[in-house]
């Protein structure tokens, strides 16, 4: 269904669940594994609200718009950018995760204008360059879409 996979593509963007860090790992490790842990974290609560209101974890396509708006964006907002944006970085790393930062901002932003996109296959693309500078640094489940 068109849907799901655009839905999909959003949540995967924090999807899975991933086990925070574990000691003895380098700063920059430590930090991606926070991070896919907020990331999934935020996944959780799309696919959980999802679940909730329409019985599995993505709403219908007429329904999608309104969700999208609702709640996968300020969720990826409050409870993904903000927390993300929270992390100290590793040394060094600070313009590299801001940039990974704004640009998954932009694509709330673009999904935020245009909700319709949540019913375009990958919504839309939106979100497909925050995933490749996510993946490329090192993220596993931010990005992962």
């Amino acid at each position: 269904m068109k849907v799901r996979a655009s839905l999909t593509v959003v949540v995967a963007l924090a999807a899975g669940a991933f086990a925070g860090g574990c000691g003895g790992e380098d700063p920059k490790e430590e930090y991606i594994a926070e991070g896919d842990e907020i990331c999934a974290r935020g996944t959780f609560k799309i696919g959980r609200t999802a679940q909730a209101r329409f019985g599995s974890p993505a709403p219908p396509p007429e329904q999608a718009p309104q969700f999208a708006r609702q709640i996968i964006v300020p969720t990826l907002q409050q409870r993904v950018v903000d927390k993300l944006r929270e992390l100290d970085p590793p040394e060094g790393d600070d313009e590299t995760v801001a940039a990974i930062y704004d640009e998954l901002e932009r694509a709330i932003d673009r999904l935020e204008e245009n909700p319709d996109l949540i019913n375009a296959p990958n919504t839309g693309g939106a979100f497909n360059e925050a995933n490749r500078l996510a993946v490329d640094y090192g993220f596993k489940q931010c990005g992962s879409g």
